[in-house]
């Protein structure tokens, strides 16, 4: 059996999802008597059909959303467009609705040619979309058109990631190794998994750009001898395979499994109840929304394949090392120069705490300094969208400013930044104190605030919940019960009144519980 039908075989999701009919979008057809949308009308009447008819509208004669959808690529003509000079660059967890009038012209007109340069983050609202796309009949588009997205945006490591997620999704889905071809990313499963599909084999440059992934550490002679050490990989595979590459063999042992993630949040989100335990004599749970994960075998950690790919590297290592003496010794190569003493680390002085290097000191400052320089975004009598924007406005400052102060090693200062917005960030500036708190030895100031700012932002349509959130939470829980006798967590207050203490207890208007 190979190895793409013990995939199939092994993987836990749900392949039999309901997929919806869409009938054809004619863009042109359809555009031409909608004159009263104006200048959203004119851009989408540009649009190449094989774009158009893999796109979501709310309303319109190419409707093909329920208004109940949290679909973040669906268009409204309903919201207001306005021409552009040139794209601004987008912030985390973009959405068509969340967009400025001349941002939509931006993404809008981006679409009629959607091999062009542009901020990433256009590039990842039209990617929800075809996320989603992948479970209805136009699957096979939507899986062309991811790989066309990555063949002309791949300076993005997370879209990268993302992206070969979402082809191996339509692979479970379909029972069809055909989308694993177009994977590029740097996931070692996922590089065997399309391997095995297709030629059923790894190359020396595979094997040497994946190596961690194998769980090979030792890189320097990758990074800094490449050619030598290819060339001696390619020695050893002639030896022991002879063939210049690694054939992936069929049986396999029991390997553990991996999981995928879909960027569009508002796919199949479930409720998950995370339990916290007992503090103070309560007992703490707390509800959040996740995103669709699903569980794949990791073939990266099969022992047969570690065993083989590791035994490689380490032969190619010695056979690199000693090549290396040979030539220093015959001249023809500088003598290696001595080990460099690790650099001391660096303190404030009058707050005992780490300083960063100056150069991320200076990035920091000329960070903040850029932030503060922006003008407020100007109303457009769109409510919802110009509170957002307030917000945006409002936060963004306290949280550069809150960095600066973190790498100049002022951490009361820093603390005070993160917590002043904490109920309007939420999980972002959660997870800035959080790293902090541990550092401190603060496992239950760090619980805390992570538990307050997956609240804040279980209700925020501006900054929601991160991938993984959920899990660096549980984490966090887990260190606090192992090591709740090394605590040393302190108050902490965030503006709407939220607070903990070590003897306190906790306020019920910020937490539910059960006695």
């Amino acid at each position: 059996m190979g190895l793409f039908d013990r995939f199939k075989k092994l993987v836990v999701g749900n392949s039999s999802e309901t997929l919806p009919t869409q009938p054809p979008v004619d863009i042109k057809k359809h555009s031409q008597p909608m004159q009263q949308h104006g200048i959203t009308t004119q851009v989408i009447h540009n649009i190449p059909t094989e774009v158009a008819e893999l796109m979501w509208f709310f309303d319109g004669p190419m409707k093909n959303l329920d208004a109940e959808t949290e679909e973040p690529s669906g268009i409204s003509f309903r919201l207001p467009v306005k021409k552009a000079s040139a794209p601004t660059r987008m912030g985390y967890w973009p959405s068509y609705h969340k967009m400025s009038p001349t941002e939509r012209y931006s993404y809008l007109n981006w679409l009629t040619n959607v091999d062009q340069p542009i901020d990433i983050g256009y590039v990842f609202v039209f990617f929800y979309g075809l996320e989603r796309m992948i479970a209805t009949p136009k699957h096979d588009a939507a899986v062309k058109m991811i790989h066309r997205l990555k063949e002309h945006h791949n300076e993005s490591g997370s879209f990268s990631s993302y992206s070969d997620e979402a082809l191996a999704y339509a692979a479970l889905l379909y029972h069809d190794p055909t989308p694993l071809q177009y994977i590029r990313g740097t996931n070692t499963s996922m590089l065997i998994l399309s391997k095995a599909a297709f030629d059923h084999r790894l190359t020396a440059d595979e094997i040497m750009s994946s190596s961690r992934g194998f769980g090979w550490d030792n890189t320097r002679y990758i990074k800094n001898e490449h050619e030598l050490f290819e060339h001696n990989l390619l020695f050893c595979l002639q030896n022991l395979y002879k063939q210049d590459y690694y054939p992936i063999p069929n049986q396999l042992d029991q390997v553990p499994r991996t999981q995928l993630h879909l960027a569009n949040l508002s796919i199949a989100t479930d409720e998950r109840v995370i339990d916290l335990g007992i503090i103070d004599g309560y007992h703490w749970t707390t509800t959040m929304r996740i995103p669709k994960r699903i569980d794949i075998p990791d073939f990266s950690q099969s022992k047969i394949i570690s065993r083989d790919i590791q035994q490689l590297l380490k032969i190619a290592h010695e056979k690199t090392k000693e090549d290396l003496a040979k030539m220093r010794k015959n001249g023809e190569r500088p003598k290696a120069a001595a080990k460099k003493p690790s650099r001391k680390k660096r303190i404030n002085p009058d707050t005992g705490y780490p300083l960063s290097t100056e150069k991320a000191i200076a990035c920091a400052r000329e960070l903040y300094k850029s932030t503060i320089a922006v003008h407020p975004q100007q109303l457009t009598g769109n409510p919802d969208y110009d509170e957002e924007m307030r917000i945006v406005d409002h936060v963004l400052p306290h949280y550069r400013l809150g960095d600066l102060h973190y790498k100049l090693g002022e951490w009361k200062e820093a603390e005070t930044e993160w917590i002043s917005i904490l109920d309007l960030m939420g999980a972002l500036a959660a997870e800035k104190l959080a790293i902090m708190y541990h550092k401190q030895h603060r496992y239950k100031d760090e619980m805390e605030i992570l538990s307050a700012g997956m609240k804040v932002s279980q209700r925020s349509k501006v900054y929601p919940i991160p991938d993984k959130f959920a899990d660096r939470l549980i984490a966090a829980s887990e260190f606090y019960v192992k090591h709740s006798t090394e605590d040393e967590s302190e108050t902490f207050h965030s503006s709407s009144g939220h607070k903990n203490s070590p003897g306190g207890e906790a306020e019920e208007v910020e937490h539910s519980w059960d006695q």
